[in-house]
């Protein structure tokens, strides 16, 4: 949603940081694949996730000395997203981005606020899709 607010950079960091979630649960879902396809097309930019390869720390390391705070903001809140995509948000994706927001220097409530929105902007678009669609 917001991505597009991101620098070239930092788009690059986003979708290492984005492939790095969707793998540490060790269950890279259909609809984690389909968020960051989804992703790879709003940035504008093509991805080889193999070769590109980098480990947590370098990649926080990189965004904390190229992003400012909402630029860092919505890094995690899309993360969020990715990791709510297949109703699976699991602990280990949850102390990934909790990593993310102390490196940030966020407060641990960032995080939850981000979910809490996110459902409720999952369930109003439910309600308009069943109002406009059956």
């Amino acid at each position: 949603m917001y991505l597009s607010l991101l620098g070239e950079t930092q788009k690059e960091r986003f979708m290492d940081l984005a492939y790095l979630l969707s793998s540490v649960d060790n269950d890279f879902s259909d609809e984690e694949k389909m968020v960051m396809a989804s992703y790879l097309n709003e940035l504008g930019i093509s991805y080889d996730y193999e070769a590109n390869a980098k480990s947590a720390e370098e990649v926080i390391a990189q965004l904390n000395a190229s992003c400012d705070e909402g630029e860092k903001k919505v890094i995690v809140f899309e993360l969020v997203s990715l990791a709510m995509s297949d109703e699976n948000f699991d602990n280990n994706e949850r102390a990934f981005i909790g990593k993310l927001c102390e490196s940030f220097g966020f407060a641990t409530s960032f995080c939850s606020q981000c979910e809490e929105a996110l459902r409720a902007f999952l369930e109003a678009q439910d309600r308009l899709s069943a109002l406009i669609l059956y």
